[in-house]
């Protein structure tokens, strides 16, 4: 069993904006006539849990549906049953895999039903969650919390004899047994997919019964566990009928639901039963996920991470730019900034199934026939991960140096060695023009400072050129030029979401009417000296303003210039407490490249000497004015 991974690349090592794509790892080779089912992660990324009929790493030599853990740090496979297993998930601490199953791992399943069973991996121990004595049912789909303590699941079985009529119920496990969290003993109804925070607070499913007296027209309708309180609610209502809600997904902290709705929700924002994505706060407020300047669009298979910072989801919109023929694509939303990230690009043709987030939104584990690697030319099935674009850092260095990369944690990548998880060292000619380069690549940068120390090379010619550069959300910055041995031991940084007290407006007017604006306070000193540039980027188009140099700012920390058209007006303040702050203004140019009727999702980078400064959030722009605003 191989594991395949790519990165790509655009652009190269001359100063100008990379486009730095998804790093896509094929993670199962099955051959043809053996299929791989659903896969889940645990909340550090670590640990992938797939259903494969296919002989695993040589482990499953006879064709029966078996589960398996993959090891994302030692690329290694470990086979946890041997007589067959159907869905399983992971816990978030990675612990605890749950699953269905119709043979006997416990010695209580004589009839050979099938059963919800949880194993633990540390133990190495089988436990049967459910059992059903007549053998007149069916326990599947389970849902487990971080700590494997509460898992949901449907099920057709009368447990607990709670369910005479045998219809579809969604139970929870916990430690007083299974508990029903649907009943429906009239059997005008079912419900089903359940899915459970990873805190265990909550349970969200869809249920086409009339749980809570305001399902009369038994449309399917998403339903709202309360554990603590074991209070059920009825969080959506179609009365009309005209729609429906499915495919619910709950952040690890139980405060937010995403779920898939065709219904007019949200107080009449999809009137036309769009089969959109929704985002549903604890406190009762829903909001649309899948929405442009259009309106709402089809998407599908929503995930969330654990703050509910980042929602993933497929559909075949064209939303950044690259996915021109409408094939379905892996996108994610950032609810903060209120921008889309694409994920996945792939040809028509291709499926994608199940995506699932990691707790941080870094990486997304799914499921897909598509060939993105050239490794899966049968286009079978095939469990792949994939990281955020979004959160990418790569630094580049081009010249006889070597670089060290702290993050903001204190954890470091050299190139003997790395503790940052998932971080490369590459070396070589990436730009083919005979100088050596070096790549540093984080593919989850965090919030915070990036130290960048310079070391020579071995061998290296002290007078021989050097620059480095970074890039994060799309924006590359020069952080140093000048030669190894003016280099040799110095440091640069890159700071990842730090600003704070930030106001940022742009009027974009063609000809001579622009304006820009920045305020923003920053938690850390000033460089002494090096350039001073401002710059706002939506992802197409950028606006530069480069503002002389540190060291000539005059006795006020100004710059007063024309700028690219501009009259520009620039102030740095240090203050006492360690930290500085940036008041900068543009007037008079031609910003019409942001002009439109859309918000956007941008990037506000700002290279202050050697540190560099990078802030993503969304713009909000004015129905009557146009003018966007930081918000």
């Amino acid at each position: 069993m191989r594991v395949l991974r790519a990165i790509v690349f655009g652009g190269c090592l001359a100063g100008v904006a990379a486009v730095v794509t998804a790093e896509v790892v094929q993670v199962t080779d099955t051959p043809a006539g053996r299929s791989v089912g659903a896969a889940s992660v645990d909340a550090s990324g670590r640990w992938i849990v797939f259903s494969s009929t296919a002989n695993v790493a040589g482990l499953n030599p006879t064709p029966i549906g078996n589960v398996f853990v993959y090891d994302v740090q030692e690329g290694t496979f470990t086979r946890i049953t041997t007589q067959g297993g159907n869905d399983p998930v992971i816990s978030g601490d990675g612990r605890y895999v749950a699953f269905s199953s119709d043979a006997d791992y416990s010695g209580r399943n004589e009839d050979g039903s099938e059963e919800i069973f949880r194993y633990d991996r540390l133990r190495k121990r089988f436990y049967q969650v459910t059992r059903d004595r007549l053998g007149d049912g069916s326990s599947v789909l389970p849902a487990i919390d971080f700590k494997g303590k509460r898992i949901a699941f449907e099920t057709t079985s009368n447990l607990r004899g709670r369910n005479v009529d045998l219809s579809n119920e969604v139970y929870l496990f916990n430690r007083s047994g299974n508990m029903p969290l649907s009943r429906d003993p009239e059997g005008e109804g079912e419900s089903y997919t359940p899915a459970v925070a990873g805190d265990g607070s909550l349970v969200a499913f869809v249920s086409t019964s009339n749980l809570t007296g305001r399902n009369e027209d038994f449309s399917q309708e998403l339903m709202i566990y309360d554990v603590k309180e074991r209070a059920l609610s009825q969080a959506t209502n179609d009365p009309e009928g005209f729609g429906e809600s499915s495919a619910p997904a709950v952040s690890g902290n139980g405060k937010f639901v995403v779920f898939v709705s065709s219904s007019n929700l949200g107080g009449g924002l999809n009137p036309d039963n769009v089969s959109a994505v929704w985002i549903r706060r604890k406190s009762g407020y829903s909001m649309l996920v899948t929405a442009n300047s259009s309106g709402p669009f089809d998407a599908e298979q929503p995930t969330i991470d654990w703050d509910g910072e980042w929602i993933g989801f497929v559909a075949r919109e064209d939303l950044v730019g690259r996915n021109p023929d409408r094939s379905p694509e892996i996108f994610l939303y950032n609810r903060q900034r209120k921008t889309f990230t694409q994920v996945t690009s792939n040809p028509p043709g291709c499926r994608i199934l199940g995506p699932k987030l990691t707790a941080t939104g870094g990486r997304v584990v799914f499921r897909s026939n598509c060939d993105p690697l050239g490794t899966n030319p049968d286009r079978g099935d095939e469990v792949f991960w994939a990281t955020n674009p979004a959160k990418h850092l790569v630094v580049e260095a081009e010249g006889s140096v070597e670089l060290v990369v702290t993050d903001p944690a204190g954890r470091l990548i050299n190139r003997l060695s790395s503790t940052i998880p998932l971080a490369r060292y590459e070396t070589g000619d990436f730009n083919a023009n005979g100088t050596s380069d070096v790549r540093v690549t984080i593919p989850e940068a965090v919030d915070g400072r990036y130290r960048i120390q310079i070391l020579a090379g071995t061998g290296a010619d002290p007078s021989s050129p050097v620059f480095v550069q970074a890039t994060l959300s799309g924006v590359t910055l020069r952080l140093v030029e000048g030669t190894v041995a003016s280099l040799a031991g110095s440091y640069a940084s890159v700071i990842n979401q730090s600003f704070t007290r930030r106001s940022s407006v742009l009027n974009p007017v063609a000809g001579t009417g622009s304006k820009a604006t920045l305020s923003a306070r920053m938690p850390y000193p000033l460089a002494a000296e090096g350039p001073i540039e401002i710059r706002w980027s939506d992802g197409r188009n950028e606006q530069v303003f480069p503002c002389g140099q540190l060291e000539t700012l005059d006795s006020r920390g100004r710059f007063i210039g024309a700028v690219d058209g501009f009259s520009v007006t620039l102030r740095l303040i240090s203050r006492v407490d360690g930290s500085s702050s940036l008041r900068f203004s543009a007037k008079g140019g031609d910003l019409s490249e942001f002009a439109g009727t859309e918000n956007l999702g941008m990037t506000v980078a700002v290279l202050l000497g050697v540190d560099a400064h990078f802030y993503n959030w969304r713009f909000v722009r004015s129905a009557e004015t146009g003018k966007l605003t930081l918000r």
